[in-house]
C-alpha cells in the first residue's frame, strides 16, 4: 500500500475501531461551511470578495460544487469511515470522499475542532488522493 502522508494527522483511521452507530452519529454532527479561500468566485457562495490565495486549491475551477453536494460528500466520507482519527474534540481533522466522477475531495475542520468543515479537490497526483481512491473502491465493494 502507498504511503498515506508525511503528516501524521492526514492518515486514514483504522476502520475496525468505529461502528455504524458511531459513524452515523458523527455524520449528523458535522457541518459543511466552505471557505472563500477555495472558491474561484466566493461571492457566488455567499462569501465576501477575498484576495486570491495562490497556495490554496480551488474547488470550483471546472464546475460549481453546490454546498448540498459538498455536505453530501462529507457525510458519505464519514459513513465510509474515510477519515483521520478523531481528536480530543471528537471530530476527525480530515475527511475524504470520492464523487461519482472519481474526483477525490478532502475536507478539513477548523482549528477549534468545532465540526465545521471546508473542502477542496485533491490533485490526482497527490499521494493521499491515490490512497483514498484505492481505499474508496475497496470499501464500496
Amino acid at each position: 500500500m502507498r504511503r498515506q502522508s508525511s503528516n501524521p494527522r492526514r492518515r486514514l483511521c483504522d476502520q475496525s475501531n468505529y461502528g455504524a452507530d458511531y459513524l452515523n452519529g458523527l455524520a449528523e454532527r458535522v457541518r459543511y461551511t466552505g471557505s472563500a479561500h477555495h472558491k474561484k468566485n466566493p461571492v457566488e457562495y455567499g462569501f465576501s470578495r477575498m484576495e486570491p490565495r495562490p497556495e490554496k486549491s480551488i474547488c470550483d475551477v471546472n464546475r460549481r460544487l453546490a454546498p448540498r453536494e459538498a455536505a453530501s460528500l462529507l457525510k458519505a466520507g464519514i459513513q465510509m469511515c474515510m477519515m483521520s482519527e478523531p481528536d480530543g474534540t471528537g471530530f476527525p481533522k480530515f475527511i475524504w470522499a470520492v464523487n461519482n466522477e472519481g474526483e477525490v475531495f478532502e475536507a478539513k475542520t477548523d482549528r477549534n475542532g468545532s465540526g465545521c468543515y471546508h473542502g477542496y479537490p485533491l490533485d490526482s497526483e497527490d499521494e493521499m488522493s491515490i490512497v483514498v481512491q484505492a481505499e474508496w473502491r475497496r470499501r464500496c465493494q
